[in-house]
Order: structure tokens, then C-alpha cells, then sequence
């Protein structure tokens, strides 16, 4: 298997079609789609078993989006891993553009590309970095390196991931492409700044343990 896009899903059944529809653009054939649904309490499960198309949907209870991802690596059977959350979608090129560049550079472990956000409240919509999981593509050989996601954070377990990919090493390869369309809407946990800054001080304070710890 050379791909395996892992999409974590808690009730949102508005968007999964349309973040579907994207991967489905993307993917080559050798590629498995799973759709960890983490606990979903709505009509979400029953959206995706009427999905058209060959998808992996794997239930469990709910722990968060690490938890889901985590659950989807366990899951994986392809030599590389892209994520997309439920709620974003994907440029038409960004699979292929992402996957060529990892085959032809066998010492680079991920390769990132920008983040163009939209939906509410974008008053310029203008394509960012940032440490989005959904803008990347990985070797799944990386999890080996730098381990799966802190399942204790419910937010900014993305920043802590590529700050401790950073640590290990990791060779990282950024591109000037679009690699995700980031949407922001009501509910999307991004928008609440006071957590999002907690957040960050929270993973800020354990690097600086790490690093203490090893000197």
C-alpha cells in the first residue's frame, strides 16, 4: 500500500462529504481511506455509511482528535500518511505534487505545504504556514522516529508533534504550494483564542522540560 489518508470525524456531518470528495481527487490507486469516527452522537455515522465510495470507517469511543489519529496509524498500511480533518478540504494537485517529492528525495521524512484558510470571518484570504496536519504528507516511518500524538492535549497536539519531529531531527521539506484549505466556521475549536493561547503556552512549557530534562 503506498498511501493511507486518515480522516479523524466527531460530529460533523455537514462537511465530510465535501473533505471526502477532495481525498478522492488526490489519491492514487494504491490507497486505503480511513475515517476514524471518534464517538460521533449525531448523523454523522450514518452519513458516511452512505458515503459512495470505498471507505474504511472505523468507530471507536471518543478521546479527541490525537486519540483518532493515533487509532488511524494503528490502522495504516501505506508507506506514507496524510491526514485531513473532517472539516477541510484539499487542493486537486497537492497529493501527487507531495508524493513525487518524497519519492524522488528519500532522506526527507514529511514535506509541508501552505495553509489557505476561508469561510468566516477571513478578511483576506491569503495562504499562510502553519502546522496543520491536513497541509502535509508523512513517511509513516516518522511515528517510528518521533512517536504518535500526545493524546493528553485536545488542541495543539500538531505544533507538539513537528516541535518534537524538530528535536529528533527530522528532515522537513517546506514547499511555496497550497497543501490545505483550512476552513473556519462556527464551531471550529481554532476560533477560540483564549484556549489556543493556553494551549500554546502549555506546549512551549513542555519543550523546555524536555530540553531541561536532557542536559
Amino acid at each position: 500500500m503506498l498511501l493511507s489518508v486518515i480522516i479523524p470525524v466527531y460530529n460533523s456531518p455537514l462537511y465530510i462529504e465535501e473533505a471526502l470528495k477532495s481525498v478522492i481527487k488526490n489519491i492514487p490507486l494504491e490507497s486505503e481511506i480511513l475515517v476514524i469516527d471518534d464517538g460521533s452522537t449525531d448523523q454523522t455515522p450514518e452519513v458516511l455509511k452512505n458515503f459512495d465510495y470505498n471507505i474504511s470507517i472505523l468507530f471507536k469511543e471518543n478521546g479527541g482528535p490525537s486519540s483518532a489519529r493515533n487509532w488511524g496509524i494503528k490502522h495504516s498500511k501505506g508507506k506514507y500518511i496524510s491526514f485531513l480533518d473532517a472539516d477541510d478540504i484539499w487542493p486537486n494537485d497537492k497529493i501527487s505534487r507531495q508524493l513525487n517529492h518524497l519519492e524522488s528525495n528519500p532522506e526527507s521524512d514529511l514535506i509541508w505545504g501552505r495553509t489557505l484558510p476561508f469561510g468566516i470571518n477571513i478578511q483576506e484570504e491569503k495562504p499562510v504556514f502553519s502546522a496543520y496536519l491536513g497541509a502535509g504528507l508523512f513517511r509513516k516511518s516518522a511515528f517510528d522516529k518521533v512517536g504518535n500524538f500526545d493524546e493528553q492535549l485536545l488542541f495543539g497536539e500538531d505544533i507538539d508533534w513537528y516541535l518534537r519531529a524538530k528535536e529528533a531531527r527530522l528532515l522537513l521539506n517546506i514547499e511555496n504550494e497550497i497543501g490545505l484549505h483550512y476552513r473556519l466556521h462556527q464551531n471550529n475549536s481554532t476560533n477560540n483564542i483564549s484556549l489556543r493561547n493556553t494551549y500554546t503556552i502549555k506546549l512551549l512549557k513542555k519543550k523546555l522540560d524536555r530540553r531541561n530534562a536532557t542536559n
